[in-house]
């Protein structure tokens, strides 16, 4: 994990990243939804923004997988990530842009302390991603983080009716505050 007192680089989804997808046009509009969640999250009392919200390209399967090309753009799918700081470490939220799929699925928004050699277990967490089928593999997260939680994402209706947009927005923000609680600082 990264320390209190370090000099910010031990851990930066940034650093060795040539992927960053920066134009606007080029940004899926779950990008805005996902900045504006985390910007919320990060004025609960105990987090900080270190990092915010940015939008890059799965690496290219290491296999025959091709889920990650089957897009509505005309790229490898997109994936979403920014770093809050709570209780003086570093926690990763990642969102796979998932409904831009030409067969859209689900996959929960990560929550990930991850192990020593940081930047190397999330390469390999995306890269097992783009090899499985646009599907993240829990066990395999699991064993690459000192903490790690999902946080499905709200359903579309509550009680049979459709949810707003501003609702489905505070809903989200409510579930990752609530998944964040439950991170224990580890020694």
């Amino acid at each position: 994990m990264a320390e209190r007192d370090g000099d910010a680089q031990e851990f930066s989804p940034s650093i060795n990243q040539d992927d960053e997808v920066t134009e606007t046009v080029d940004l899926p509009q779950k990008f805005s939804l996902f900045a504006e969640v985390i910007e919320e999250v990060s004025k609960s009392d105990g987090i900080k923004l270190v990092q915010e919200a940015k939008c890059y390209r799965f690496p290219e399967p290491s296999n025959n997988s091709r889920v990650v090309y089957q897009t509505q753009y005309e790229d490898r799918l997109k994936y979403f990530v920014a770093i809050l700081d709570i209780k003086g470490s570093n926690l990763i939220l990642v969102e796979a842009d998932t409904n831009n799929l030409e067969k859209p699925k689900g996959a929960s928004t990560l929550i990930l302390g991850l192990k020593e050699d940081a930047t190397e277990n999330f390469h390999k967490i995306l890269q097992n991603f783009s090899d499985k089928g646009a599907q993240w593999t829990h066990s395999f997260i699991n064993e690459r983080c000192n903490f790690f939680s999902p946080c499905r994402h709200p359903s579309l209706k509550e009680k049979g009716k459709v949810r707003t947009n501003e609702a489905y927005k505070d809903k989200w923000i409510s579930d990752l505050r609530e998944k964040l609680k439950g991170f224990k600082k580890t020694s």
